[in-house]
């Protein structure tokens, strides 16, 4: 056996996936990250921490730790997503919800 006689370049990938099955070719989108699963992983960000920060009486930077910690992002990032979405928090704040009331509406951490 010669080598690289077993590699992936004679596959062409234009017209079949990786089972065999033709490919199907999606509609035209915009490059980058989807905005819609962005603004929902946001919202979930900015409820845990008016979360740590409101009901748990963690400060900002210790709020920011645990978020770190929850969603593995690092805490630049945190921050600039918490300063984009200071109307939300505002609108957390003014509501007050309840452990419980952020619990049904964001299932996935541990509240």
């Amino acid at each position: 056996m010669s080598r690289g006689k077993n590699s992936l370049k004679h596959l062409d990938c234009s017209q079949h996936n990786l089972f065999g099955e033709p490919s199907v070719t999606a509609a035209p989108s915009t490059k980058g990250r989807n905005k819609e699963l962005l603004d929902r992983r946001n919202k979930k960000i900015i409820a845990r921490y008016y979360f740590h920060n409101a009901i748990c009486n963690k400060t900002i930077s210790g709020a920011i730790e645990q978020l770190v910690d929850e969603f593995d992002l690092d805490d630049r990032t945190l921050s600039l997503i918490i300063k984009k979405e200071e109307n939300f928090i505002c609108e957390l704040r003014k509501k007050k919800p309840s452990r419980d009331s952020l619990k049904k509406q964001y299932h996935w951490p541990q509240w």
